[in-house]
């Protein structure tokens, strides 16, 4: 299921003349395994279902890479804030 922001996870490469591609990965907050990135658009994905009650909070700060393609030292991190709403499943 993909994970929608107002504002979608995006990068550029400022080099603007070369115009190289950049691949984006989750570096860290995801050591549950609940997302995925795609690497060639940046869209988040939840890839299994959370219950929120055995989690320790219900918010995941995930840190996410985009790098360019031809040079991975020419890359840019960003914080991503998840926060996870319980919904009454006990009806």
């Amino acid at each position: 299921m993909e994970v929608p922001f107002p504002t979608p996870i995006r990068a550029y490469d400022q080099d603007l003349a070369l115009n190289t591609s950049v691949e984006y990965d989750i570096v860290s907050g995801n050591e549950m395994g609940y997302f995925k990135i795609e690497p060639k658009n940046g869209t988040l994905y939840l890839v299994r279902e959370i219950d929120r009650e055995a989690l320790p909070g219900n918010v995941f700060n995930l840190q996410v890479r985009a790098m360019q393609t031809d040079d991975g030292t020419r890359m840019g991190l960003a914080g991503v804030e998840i926060e996870i709403l319980d919904l009454n499943d006990c009806l």
